[in-house]
């Protein structure tokens, strides 16, 4: 077996952009880009860069003789455990205005040896990166000047690891390695597809195929291009493939029907029966949910504090406890209801009230979980201010505390009511006449081989539960809220 060549970096035909280059148009682009920046360096106040830089000085003078003080102030072990597990405070670490640090934080002996490590290996990456096709890449950059905001990616890396150590400094710097090694590439590629480059013609096609993690707006400076990320067809075609279901059934319930035959023609005749014989079905699915997601709610935001805030064996044991629904069956926990509330005291049997304890019971994991990952993100110092100045901390706790909260509670909710409207195995077991719900209509409906009003009551199911996903990405932001 050959021996693999090892790369070479700089790459010794870094000029090579391709197989061919149109050595006149490269000539004529850096005329071009290098007017830019000639422009560039006579439009700069010298004069002002000069005072600003020796404002700098000072600044950095004044903030290393405070931090000097400010440590030699500690005693004997607070500087041990400073020299051995890093620094307390970043607030001197950006300079006003600034997008960069004036320097790079301190964690400790290992950590910021293995900071420096990796910081000096992405740059590494990067100029290997560029080398490697680096007429192209000057002339991209100096030409669209927002390709310049690159430069200030230390900067990125340095606002995510802040304050981070030991494990989760090395996941967020492999991480972002990753993504910056994802980025470089493309940004190469871009700019050896751009025509203004002269490359050969089998790269200045106006389609360019590039990775699923290439940020979208780098194909933003580029107008002649387009950008379409070729590894991720594969998850197109799953996600067509996942949702084709639901499209047929959209499509079936505005078919006519015969019987339990689908005929030819459209129509809105199942949606027609289905309010006429099953709308106690969807009066149900969503009184009983707005009822049990109000419970919840109530007894997230408890159940939240009581883990978080008051941490103790029983709160631990009651954090577990509450997560035991989430893995019982639900036919499980609609018979274990029964067999308890069938007989004696309390018999909710039959009531619709069961079916919302089992709504209760089942779904609550969802939101709980929620609340405890938002809360963990809220500093005690928030409330512990707000009781200083007097206010009573069960106040505290609704007035300030959820408030915080409240982004994460709803998002967990949202999940919670989709999850309840859907909810068939329990409610099939303790539903009568007067308490049926959509998901149990559905069955019924396909027994009876009535399957144009089990479309209908699909779609309605199907468009609210869409209806709530975009609710809960509004909510979040897109981002996942469970702790």
């Amino acid at each position: 077996m050959a021996k693999k060549e090892k790369i070479q970096y700089p790459n010794p035909e870094f000029f090579r952009c391709k197989d061919e280059i149109n050595w006149k148009a490269q000539w004529e682009n850096l005329k071009e880009v290098g007017a830019i920046a000639w422009d560039m360096l006579k439009a700069t106040d010298w004069k002002q860069f000069g005072l600003d830089r020796v404002e700098d000085a000072k600044a950095d003078g004044k903030r290393v003789k405070e931090e000097f003080e400010a440590f030699m102030a500690l005693d004997a072990e607070n500087k041990k455990d400073v020299i051995l597990n890093g620094e307390r405070r970043l607030g001197r670490l950006y300079r006003k205005g600034a997008m960069a640090t004036v320097r790079r934080e301190w964690r400790g002996i290992k950590d910021t040896a293995y900071d420096f490590y990796e910081w000096a290996r992405m740059w590494g990456m990067l100029l290997m990166t560029f080398s490697k096709d680096l007429i192209p890449a000057l002339n991209s950059t100096l030409y669209y000047r927002w390709m310049v905001s690159y430069f200030c990616c230390h900067g990125f890396m340095d606002k995510n690891i802040m304050g981070l150590r030991g494990s989760n400094l090395r996941m967020s710097h492999l991480l972002i390695y990753d993504v910056f090694r994802y980025v470089a590439e493309n940004l190469v590629l871009s700019a050896k597809c751009d025509k203004k480059n002269g490359n050969c013609e089998a790269l200045n096609q106006r389609t360019v195929l590039f990775d699923e993690m290439t940020m979208g707006q780098i194909m933003a400076g580029f107008p002649d291009l387009y950008g379409f990320p070729h590894q991720l067809l594969a998850v197109f075609l799953v996600s067509f493939l996942s949702v084709l279901p639901q499209i047929t059934v959209t499509v079936q319930s505005f078919r006519k029907t015969n019987g339990p035959l689908f005929v030819s023609g459209f129509s809105f005749d199942s949606y027609i029966a289905v309010w006429s014989k099953a709308k106690q079905s969807i009066t149900n699915t969503f009184l009983y949910a707005v009822i049990a997601l109000a419970i919840i709610i109530v007894l997230s935001l408890l159940g939240a504090y009581l883990i978080v805030r008051r941490k103790s064996f029983f709160t631990n044991l009651i954090d577990v406890l509450l997560m035991f629904p989430y893995v019982i069956p639900g036919a499980v926990l609609g018979i274990c209801l029964i067999v308890a509330f069938n007989s004696g005291a309390i018999l909710l049997t039959g009531s619709m009230w069961i079916i919302i304890i089992s709504f209760i019971i089942r779904k609550l994991p969802y939101t709980m979980r929620s609340s405890v990952g938002i809360l963990y993100q809220i500093d005690n110092s928030v409330e512990e201010a707000s009781i200083s100045l007097g206010v009573p901390p069960m106040r505290t706790f609704f007035k300030t505390t959820v408030h915080l909260m409240l982004p994460g509670v709803l998002s967990g909710a949202v999940l919670s009511f989709v999850s309840v409207i859907n909810t068939l195995s329990a409610t099939l077991l303790l539903y009568t006449g007067k308490t049926v719900t959509i998901p149990v209509a559905i069955f019924n409906c396909v027994n009876n081989d009535a399957y144009g009003q089990a479309s209908a009551l699909s779609t309605i199911l199907t468009l609210t539960t869409v209806l709530c996903l975009i609710l809960f990405n509004k909510i979040s932001g897109g981002k996942s809220v469970v702790g």
